[in-house]
């Protein structure tokens, strides 16, 4: 994004954009702001270098003084899975809440069943969150169930919790 002092002649200021190495591009303006979006993703771990050349006009046809020129690299890919701790269960007679957290925002998901081979998962949760919160239901009273929590940062590094169980209550007897 480049925010200009005044209103610009957009096709001239976006003539006399450019990026080093070479990005394709759409842009779009917010005022007196230049807005570009690359059409994919950068480079990892490379410099750009960013200039608007002295070409640039604002509405009275004045260029700019001098060009301007900045520029940025690009970060290292993220290949660290998120980290998960905190997990707990609350079970109730034909449900359980499973709460966890993660070191940073992910996806939520859990894996579960009578045994530690689960078989069932819930509804994967897309929404990037560090704190987790999800409802298992259907389940049968007093029986001892297998879980594991699942999530997912948004450089798609899975992580998945160890094994672990919790008991569903007892339902009371219906009275008559």
């Amino acid at each position: 994004t480049t925010t200009f002092s005044e209103t610009m002649n957009k096709d001239s200021a976006q003539n006399a954009f450019s990026v080093s190495p070479s990005v394709s591009g759409s842009f779009s303006w917010n005022n007196n702001q230049m807005i570009f979006t690359p059409n994919s993703n950068l480079n990892d771990r490379t410099t750009y270098t960013v200039t608007i050349s002295a070409e640039a006009e604002d509405l009275a046809g004045n260029n700019l003084q001098s060009p301007y020129t900045w520029q940025f690299t690009t970060a290292e890919p993220d290949t660290t899975a998120p980290v998960i701790s905190n997990v707990q269960a609350s079970p109730a007679g034909s449900s359980a809440t499973i709460t966890w957290t993660t070191d940073e925002i992910s996806t939520s998901q859990i894996e579960y069943g009578t045994t530690a081979a689960y078989g069932s998962s819930t509804t994967l949760d897309t929404n990037l969150t560090t704190t987790h919160s999800q409802t298992i239901t259907g389940l049968d009273p007093s029986t001892t169930y297998h879980y594991r929590v699942k999530s997912k940062d948004a450089s798609n590094n899975l992580a998945v919790s160890a094994d672990h169980t919790f008991t569903t209550i007892e339902q009371p007897a219906n009275l008559v």
